[in-house]
């Protein structure tokens, strides 16, 4: 056999291995003694009383068996996934909220149905019809609408007759190039350097135009002479005000716009009279602090009330007074005035 060569007998491994003969003496042995190891299973064994020669052959034999392991069965191809099956890249945008449980998906409907069942029972049942006498407070047209109808700034619901007079006041305006006074304006002139109690009840015009126009009770001071709290509603910007520290009496028009349109020819009687007029409901409002200072002697053209729905009742409160103390417009207030008039919902 050739060197390399080897046998292989399976069951118990036998491999014979051929030493070449290279000439050199054999190598001496190590020691007279000789020790056989236990087998170990998996090693390889060499019978003690074989002493290797040149040429000669020396048995290898393994103290194991060998054990055949079958290969594993081959396992089936996948089945292909059906396209509906296959995932589907969605973008986040697309994605739906989840939709709620059975209960309350019902819930949610039965809601959704009851609005509008409410909605119908609002505009057929619970609305008045336009020849309702019993919609006398409020316009049919405004509630049918939906729109809030226009008021006065004291809160009162305007007419169709009201803003007729007003549209009719205005045509019939006294329309100047230019209000000048030929004397200058001076608050004194008005005699308002405090405001004077004309019924000698020891609350002066101002305590009384809080108590006309506070929206529910108001609270005095120790004395009973001056109001400290109360409820009062801004006309021009719908604020909510509750003492007096916080709120001013605002000319409907101004004293010195009064003045210059005519006032400044009156007496002194007329002039504080003006000042101080409690027998209309027009002339005084309880405003603000900025809104005073923000409205200051301006006309119209040059200031609006903040809130719109308040253009129509402010057009109408500013034509009243001036018409009924006779002061002169000019055009650009009469213009003004028109616009907001056209704002009017009764």
């Amino acid at each position: 056999m050739k060197p390399d060569e080897q046998e292989t007998n399976f069951g118990t491994s036998r491999t014979t291995i051929t030493t070449p003969d290279t000439g050199a003496p054999p190598p001496a042995a190590p020691s007279t003694e000789t020790l056989t190891p236990p087998p170990i299973p998996g090693h390889a064994r060499i019978a003690p009383d074989a002493t290797p020669t040149v040429g000669a052959r020396a048995e290898i034999v393994l103290e194991t068996d060998l054990v055949l392991i079958p290969d594993p069965p081959a396992l089936p191809a996948p089945a292909p996934t059906p396209a509906h099956q296959l995932p589907v890249l969605v973008h986040p945008d697309d994605l739906e909220e989840p939709e709620p449980p059975g209960y309350w998906k019902w819930a949610l409907g039965g809601a959704t149905l009851g609005a509008i069942i409410a909605a119908l029972l609002t505009v057929f049942v619970i609305q008045p019809s336009r020849s309702d006498p019993a919609d006398a407070t409020l316009p049919a047209s405004a509630a049918l609408d939906g729109v809030e109808p226009s008021r006065t700034m004291e809160g009162e619901l305007l007419t169709e007759a009201d803003l007729a007079l007003a549209r009719a006041n205005l045509d019939d305006a006294r329309v100047l190039p230019a209000l000048v006074a030929d004397t200058p304006y001076a608050r004194s002139l008005y005699r308002l350097s405090g405001w004077p109690d004309t019924d000698d009840d020891c609350q002066d015009a101002r305590t009384e135009v809080l108590i006309a126009e506070a929206t529910g009770p108001v609270e005095f001071r120790a004395d009973g002479c001056a109001v400290v709290t109360g409820e009062w509603i801004d006309p021009f910007s719908g604020v909510v005000l509750t003492h007096t520290n916080t709120l001013e009496i605002n000319h409907m028009v101004p004293l010195a716009e009064a003045h210059r349109a005519g006032a400044w020819e009156w007496s002194d009687a007329e002039r504080a009279e003006f000042a101080t007029d409690l027998q209309s409901t027009q002339t005084l409002a309880v405003v603000s602090t900025p809104i005073d200072q923000g409205k200051g002697d301006r006309r119209p053209d040059q200031w609006r009330p903040p809130l719109r729905s308040a253009w129509c009742g402010y057009a109408v409160d500013w034509i009243g007074v001036k018409t009924r103390w006779d002061l002169a417009f000019v055009q650009r207030e009469v213009d003004a005035l028109a616009d907001m008039l056209d704002t009017c919902v009764s």
